[in-house]
């Protein structure tokens, strides 16, 4: 156990439990320079807060974002998706169809959280086989 106290983070990051995306979590912190952040890891990211199964689902994850929050102080909160995520289960055409789905998944979980935490900051990022995008 860790004897260091209370701490403020960075950053509060929804991320998706997928190894693949992995190296792409690291790079994210390495970049945005986090020294202290809350992950929280779930199968698929944000899709229970965009399109949950169930609401047991949505209300833990709503709960771990606003222990973060509140004990941690945390005034942004990042939302992840990335493509090929098997927790939704679907297949696509080609990369544009996909991508877009995504977005608009994530679209929808930051409008969601950003009503539920007004004062905090909500980011959303994408994981693609091109490459990154935040907004």
């Amino acid at each position: 156990m860790t004897r260091e106290g209370h701490y403020t983070a960075d950053a509060t990051i929804v991320w998706c439990i997928d190894n693949r995306t992995w190296p792409g979590f690291l790079d994210f912190v390495k970049e945005k320079g986090f020294s202290r952040f809350d992950p929280i890891m779930v199968a698929g990211g944000v899709k229970e807060l965009s399109t949950p199964e169930n609401g047991a689902s949505k209300e833990f994850l709503l709960g771990q974002i606003e222990k973060s929050i509140r004990l941690h102080k945390s005034k942004v909160v990042y939302l992840m998706g990335h493509s090929a995520c098997g927790a939704y289960g679907k297949h696509f055409e080609d990369v544009a169809t996909e991508n877009d789905f995504y977005i608009k998944e994530l679209d929808a979980a930051r409008a969601f959280v950003a009503s539920i935490f007004p004062d905090v900051k909500v980011v959303n990022f994408l994981l693609t086989r091109e490459g990154s995008h935040e907004w």
